[in-house]
């Protein structure tokens, strides 16, 4: 076999693991109810399963901390594919609720876990390429984000018993996680062990890498893009439904961005490749379409106008992602876990800052917030780069 075919394995499997990721996150808004009227649950806990979710996923770097000082990173990534595919095999057996949320927080840790070292070792591996290939991975995660609601919501609808629904699926990425361990995981490429990589996310090292040039810029952004995409998906579509009252929307609009953002992540990472096209110009001009959508009133335009969002900051995360990880590309694994336990902070805290304006100032005030975290994306990327060309500058003067 090729070290191309070698290759193609390895990263499908890889990025498989993100519909099993993606699948698992689809079970917390389509089965809510379920939950809620399965296990009688009163409103202070119909959040539970949410909250200890995101605790997991804020805590997953320091469990990538402590084990990376004895494992290397892609034994860690086997055994958090596998706990994170046996996470959703336990909500199919319908366990007591604090099992069940016990499975949330396994899934949280696993998850964060794996998004972080899954991106440090594609970086690793290939260097040069890594946005593209990163921009494939979040492709995969947006269509399983896409699919799975429906799949799971069909199941509901024909009279499946939900944990009966979950169970299925779960086969289904029983399968998907078979085919990494025992076929893409084998095929890892040789090149992992290149000389100068180390793998250190301790409290030092994350010191260090944020005095680096840039780094803390590149850390907002993360930061305030993750505040505006999750958001978005926790309030537009009570937004748009219940405060402008635009009828018929509220199933598709969300579906409208996904494609968009996966039309962006397949087709667009080979002919932009620019950082400062997609960070300076993709945010911007997201900002003004998500700020036209919030004001007109007609469904057609409004999902139009969602995937055209969808389309222009599909490829913000992964691009972001890669330039943290050019700071210091002999420890990919603290850049990459340091910007992912940041986004998790930016998309916990935003939905309530958005709800307490929605409900103590106006709905218009409070989704304002959606645009101008993206503006502020945009006008922190021009710092970015105007930062680079200075050093740059810098460095050629003392050179010479």
């Amino acid at each position: 076999m090729s070290m191309k075919q070698k290759d193609t394995i390895f990263l499908s499997g890889i990025m498989l693991l993100f519909v099993i990721g993606a699948t698992i996150h689809a079970t917390q808004g389509v089965m809510l109810s379920s939950y809620i009227d399965g296990y009688s649950l009163q409103a202070g806990a119909q959040g539970y399963p949410a909250s200890i979710q995101e605790i997991g996923l804020i805590f997953s770097i320091f469990l990538s901390a402590c084990l990376l000082r004895k494992y290397a990173k892609p034994k860690i990534l086997l055994f958090m594919a596998a706990l994170m595919t046996f996470s959703l095999v336990g909500l199919g057996l319908k366990p007591a609720f604090w099992l069940l949320c016990t499975f949330y927080l396994c899934f949280g840790l696993s998850f964060g876990s794996l998004d972080g070292l899954a991106s440090s070792l594609i970086s690793d591996l290939y260097p040069k390429k890594s946005s593209v290939m990163m921009s494939y991975m979040r492709a995969f995660y947006s269509a399983g984000g896409m699919l799975a609601p429906l799949v799971l919501n069909s199941m509901l609808k024909v009279g499946l018993v939900w944990n009966n629904a979950i169970m299925i699926v779960a086969i289904f990425c029983l399968f998907l996680l078979c085919f990494f361990v025992f076929v893409a995981y084998p095929r890892i490429p040789k090149p992992m062990n290149q000389s100068g990589i180390y793998d250190d996310v301790s409290l030092g090292a994350l010191l260090s890498f944020i005095r680096k040039p840039g780094a803390y810029i590149i850390i907002l952004i993360g930061f305030f893009f993750a505040s505006h995409q999750i958001g978005l998906t926790v309030w537009i579509v009570r937004y748009l439904t219940v405060y402008k009252n635009i009828s018929g929307i509220g199933a598709y609009i969300l579906s409208a961005y996904w494609i968009g953002a996966l039309i962006s992540r397949v087709l667009l990472p080979k002919l932009v490749t620019s950082p400062k096209t997609v960070l300076v110009w993709g945010t911007l001009i997201s900002g003004i379409l998500l700020t036209i959508e919030l004001i007109v009133s007609n469904a057609l335009l409004s999902g139009i106008l969602m995937m055209l969002v969808g389309v222009s900051e599909g490829l913000v995360v992964p691009m972001v992602v890669d330039c943290a990880c050019e700071i210091d590309r002999s420890n990919s694994a603290l850049s990459c876990s340091t910007l992912i336990f940041v986004n998790n902070i930016g998309g916990m805290v935003a939905p309530p800052i958005i709800g307490m304006l929605i409900a103590n100032v106006s709905p218009q005030i409070g989704i304002s917030f959606l645009p101008l975290t993206l503006f502020a994306c945009s006008g922190l990327s021009v710092m970015l780069f105007r930062k680079q060309r200075s050093d740059s500058c810098q460095e050629t003067l003392e050179s010479a």
